[in-house]
């Protein structure tokens, strides 16, 4: 895979849609095509992706099939810079902040991340083997440094009782990571994986 350095890099090499699709080609079938609907290897080319050989199936498709690129005629080079600009941001991006960057609409814009994220969510968690780490932590703020409408909200969170301790006034952390592997993360509900 290629890596780039700069969304300047990365544009640059993604000029034509063709190039876009050659890389999507290699990425996906790594020079051997395979229909999406049946599995048939080699389908037919033609001039606006492939055919399958099979004669049960004899379906048309291309490489975007069955991904998230399906469906969407934003072109290809959009799509890999907006990868590059959610994946090597600290915080993520927000939509109006990607339509800014890449000259695209905030609409377009939120149709591409919400498509990107949910391709990167974790569908079906496996556990965890081998030798994990597990470690928790307190985040939050010094109670005397909140807002006075925040203090009296968690006192009202918390049934009227005084405010002491930290799994009062801070949100518990607790994370599990897999030598070389998966990480886990858990905070009051929340589950995030990588």
């Amino acid at each position: 895979m290629t890596n780039f350095k700069t969304l300047t890099e990365c544009l640059d090499y993604f000029q034509t849609e063709e190039i876009g699709i050659a890389y999507l080609e290699q990425q996906r079938w790594g020079g051997t095509p395979a229909c999406p609907f049946c599995g048939v290897i080699n389908p037919y080319r033609t001039d606006r992706g492939f055919k399958c050989r099979d004669k049960g199936c004899s379906k048309k498709f291309s490489v975007k099939v069955g991904t998230i690129y399906e469906n969407s005629k934003i072109p290809l080079r959009t799509w890999f810079a907006s990868m590059y600009l959610l994946l090597s941001s600290k915080k993520g991006i927000s939509s109006l902040q990607l339509s800014r960057q890449l000259g695209i609409t905030q609409k377009t814009a939120w149709f591409v991340l919400h498509r990107l994220r949910e391709m990167l969510k974790d569908k079906a968690p496996q556990m965890l083997r081998n030798t994990v780490q597990i470690d928790e932590t307190y985040v939050g703020g010094v109670l005397k440094n909140k807002h006075k409408s925040k203090i009296e909200k968690l006192k009202k969170e918390q049934g009227g009782k005084d405010l002491r301790g930290r799994s009062d006034t801070k949100t518990p952390v607790f994370g599990i990571v897999e030598t070389g592997g998966k990480v886990v993360v858990r905070t009051r509900g929340f589950q995030y994986g990588n």
